[in-house]
């Protein structure tokens, strides 16, 4: 989960899991969900240069599978993990000022 969106072959993996209907429609769930949690390093403190470019690139995965997919518990999934991936953006690219 860690490389999802970093590298070809752990995407290619993953596309495989999420639609593998021999897993439970929770763990396919909690495949797509954890979209925002596996492989940032400290997400309360997210960083452009470390960070947005692995969210960018999983915001891109899902535009890419979530239209095709059939499933009723993936199409939740990605919407789920899609709003989670643009709050975790717009943190990065849009920081609150304390003003």
């Amino acid at each position: 989960m860690n490389y999802v969106g970093a590298d070809a072959n752990a995407n290619a993996f993953y596309v495989k899991a999420i639609n593998d209907f021999g897993l439970s429609n929770e763990q396919r769930r909690n495949l797509i969900e954890d979209l925002n949690q596996d492989g940032f390093t400290d997400r309360k403190n997210l960083n452009a240069d470390r960070d947005l470019p692995l969210i960018d690139n999983r915001l891109a995965l899902i535009q890419q599978l979530a239209p095709t997919t059939t499933d009723p518990v993936n199409a939740a999934a990605f919407k789920e993990a899609y709003q989670d991936l643009i709050k975790m953006r717009e943190r990065i690219t849009q920081p609150k000022t304390n003003f």
